[in-house]
């Protein structure tokens, strides 16, 4: 996702994993409630151990229409501005 926001905006964005103790204190000190940041962890979790692997048609069932590749939802979020500023993508 990382990879995909980057060329969307421009911009260098990397993702660095954090150990779950260090993710819950900087949320926490993000003003995160620290049971809500614990949940996170599980998921990142879950997420991590592939428990959402399985292609599955939840989003066409609750949304009514196919998936969107996550590619083209960046470029289109990048192009509204809200990622950046100005109105578009920003270049390096």
């Amino acid at each position: 996702m990382a990879d995909e926001i980057a060329r969307a905006t421009g911009r260098a964005i990397a993702y660095r994993p954090l150990p779950p103790d260090e993710f819950t204190a900087h949320a926490v000190r993000q003003g995160v409630p620290e049971e809500f940041a614990g949940l996170l962890n599980m998921l990142y979790g879950w997420i991590a151990e592939n428990r959402f692997a399985t292609l599955a048609d939840g989003v066409q069932r609750v949304l009514g229409r196919e998936p969107r590749d996550f590619g083209d939802y960046a470029r289109t979020v990048a192009a509204s501005g809200v990622w950046g500023g100005g109105g578009g993508v920003e270049r390096r």
